[in-house]
């Protein structure tokens, strides 16, 4: 896998209040002054944070991205890849001269939820198309299974990124990153930035956006012409989904509150460019809104059928794709006061999806979506940007999820405790310290 995005170093100011006032006003920073707050300051950004996910699950990733060469932020960034177990292969250093290493600042607020955040990622945004042809190179060279995008690169660089994905071949997931910045894929203009082709053809297989940025991508692909009436009941009628677009009720989705939001409708909307857009609705869950066609396993399973629109088993009368959209509850609703930090939840849960992805040859969306927001839930409640035991996630799950790719034969691991797959031994029979696990919970890798 590779995933081409952000490092930064990253800075949280915790706003300190006493106990009785979180959940008042009082747990609210004041403008135009000073507050007391916990600052802590660790190496993240978004490309960052979902590879370190990926990489706690899977062996097999790389991070593409940006750092000053000779500034003391880039160094101790570089010095954590390498600690993480990331390597640098993927990453270019730029002159002091020409750019710094990428910088965020987090304000919190007394329950620990994000006020303001302050994002200097200028050294993608301006420097990042000129380093793309040695990245292209190393696509062709690594042939990823997923290319994951977080949309801090600028419109031309993104796009770039998208071609050079598609021609190896590899699934490409979107991450919108920011209200601003989730509106670049659908920019449009002239031969620099042509509109999006739809499905088959799309450039972006999944979306993972949250509520805010979906509203942010919808609004651009409006006023793009993506959603134009002529132009978006072409691309819909192409990919046989108008008996699905037809049968959509907004009766029968998944939440009133969500519907009066618009959250179901403005992802169907998008269907056509991003078949599969997952939204991060916090507390509420995650909303799956997929488009599928002749073949998808979820077609068979009668279990699946109440969320399914438009695909009729019999006949089919005329129709050759449907949508499936289906709200999955959050695993635990966490308190208030054990929210630690917020920052990286969301990327944890991008990352745990696509090392999940990435293992199976038919996604399993159930285990999937339950693992992924257990480990945002995990990380939520660690000081850390991603959970460090993300490979300690429910052994139920993971072990299901497992176990379906040994019967594909695409993974070999024991559960028992005290076994050891033979790549781990050394010559001595003895087992490496970093193989040995709490007994039961196993590795997702």
């Amino acid at each position: 896998m590779t995933v081409a995005g952000s490092i930064s170093l990253d800075t949280s100011c915790d706003l300190v209040v006493d106990e009785a006032d979180r959940g008042s006003a009082a747990a609210q920073p004041l403008r135009h002054t000073s507050n007391r707050a916990t600052i802590s300051q660790t190496v993240g950004g978004v490309g960052y944070n979902i590879a370190k996910a990926i990489r706690s699950l899977h062996p097999h990733v790389k991070l593409c991205t940006l750092v000053g060469r000779n500034d003391d932020a880039g160094s101790h960034c570089s010095g954590q890849l390498k600690e993480t177990g990331l390597g640098t292969r993927g990453v270019r250093g730029v002159g002091t001269i020409r750019g710094s290493t990428a910088r965020y600042v987090a304000i919190n607020d007394g329950n620990k939820n994000l006020v303001m955040a302050m994002a200097d990622m200028s050294i993608l945004e301006t420097l990042g198309g000129e380093y793309l042809p040695e990245w292209e190179q190393q696509l062709r060279d690594d042939r990823p299974k997923w290319l994951v995008l977080d949309a801090n690169w600028d419109a031309a660089t993104l796009r770039g990124w998208i071609v050079a994905g598609k021609a190896v071949s590899a699934q490409v997931l979107y991450e919108p990153v920011s209200v601003v910045k989730a509106a670049r894929l659908f920019r449009a203009d002239a031969e620099a930035h042509p509109m999006l082709r739809p499905f088959p053809e799309n450039g972006i297989d999944i979306a993972t956006p949250n509520e805010a940025e979906l509203v942010a991508m919808h609004n651009a692909a409006k006023e793009s012409g993506h959603l134009d009436e002529a132009t978006w009941r072409q691309d819909v009628y192409s990919i046989g989904l108008p008996k699905a677009y037809a049968d959509s009720d907004p009766s029968s989705f998944p939440s009133a509150e969500l519907i009066a939001r618009g959250v179901p409708q403005m992802s169907i909307d998008l269907l056509p460019y991003v078949p599969c857009v997952i939204t991060k609705l916090g507390a509420e869950g995650v909303l799956l809104t997929k488009l599928v066609s002749s073949g998808d396993p979820l077609l068979s399973s009668s279990e699946n059928s109440r969320f399914l629109s438009g695909w009729h088993s019999g006949d089919r009368r005329g129709s050759n794709a449907a949508i499936y959209m289906r709200l999955f509850p959050p695993p635990e609703v966490v308190a208030e006061a054990d929210v630690v930090s917020v920052n990286g939840a969301g990327d944890t849960f991008v990352g745990v999806l696509v090392a999940g992805l990435c293992k199976q040859t038919q996604p399993d969306w159930d285990l999937l979506i339950d693992c992924a927001q257990k480990g945002s839930v995990m990380t939520l409640k660690s000081k850390e940007s991603v959970h460090p035991e993300l490979w300690g996630l429910d052994k139920d799950a993971v072990s299901a999820t497992l176990r379906a790719d040994q019967s594909s034969g695409l993974s070999r691991i024991s559960t028992v405790p005290g076994k050891v797959r033979n790549r781990d031994r050394k010559r001595s029979g003895k087992v490496r310290n970093k193989d040995r696990k709490t007994p039961g919970k196993i590795r997702y890798c």
